[in-house]
């Protein structure tokens, strides 16, 4: 009586075969999945105007991901808040010793440190994305604005 315990073996693989092609394409896509592809897009099923810098001719992008906006949420709180600051700074404070320009000066600065983490922290969420294509996966991370770092794995 054969033992049914034991895995059957395998032959082994000779060089000249090839893995079969997955026909991407041709697979169905839920109707709650597709949207169209925007610019704040959070989650793609083959996103039909999107390339990257290291796409090869026959490779076609399966799925885009990024982080959901929702995540932004709290970034976007706090810079609400600091921009409020100024306003709570003068209805406390009495600010008459302070010559009108450089109060304008300080109040403009201000405001421009809070743009520059707004506008950092939508940079790191828009341009930290991955991308799964039929070939590969893609994870493109940005640490600082003037540094990028891409991960990639053949599938």
């Amino acid at each position: 009586m054969p033992d049914i315990f034991v895995r059957p073996e395998k032959k082994p693989p000779t060089g000249g075969e090839k893995k079969p092609k997955i026909d991407l394409e041709n697979v169905p896509i839920p109707k709650f999945l597709k949207r169209p592809f925007g610019f704040l897009t959070a989650f793609a099923i083959r996103p039909p105007t999107l390339r990257y810098e290291a796409q090869e001719k026959e490779e076609k992008i399966v799925l885009f991901l990024r982080r959901h906006f929702f995540t932004n949420v709290g970034w976007i709180i706090i810079t609400f808040c600091l921009a409020l600051v100024p306003f709570f700074a003068f209805g406390l404070f009495s600010f008459g010793f302070v010559p009108l320009s450089y109060r304008f000066l300080g109040v403009l600065g201000w405001y421009m440190v809070i743009f520059a983490y707004a506008f950092e922290r939508f940079l790191s969420w828009f341009f930290n994305v991955n991308i799964v294509t039929d070939q590969r996966i893609i994870d493109v991370n940005f640490p600082s604005i003037l540094y990028k770092d891409i991960s990639e794995c053949k599938i």
